[in-house]
């Protein structure tokens, strides 16, 4: 039998949770989920380039 490796901190619990949120999103809300997303990884890159060269 195959042992399952899970992150630290993560346990089958976790896992089923995770799977059930993720079942139960519907499209909308998966988009919506996404936008938010996507938003903050380009303020924190707009954050990052800005403060290398002291544009804060």
């Amino acid at each position: 039998m195959r042992q399952e490796r899970l992150p630290a901190g993560w346990d089958e619990e976790r896992v089923q949770r995770v799977l059930k949120y993720y079942e139960e999103q519907s499209e909308d809300e998966a988009v919506a989920e996404e936008e938010v997303a996507v938003s903050r990884k380009e303020t924190k890159s707009y954050e990052r380039r800005h403060s290398r060269y002291g544009l804060e």
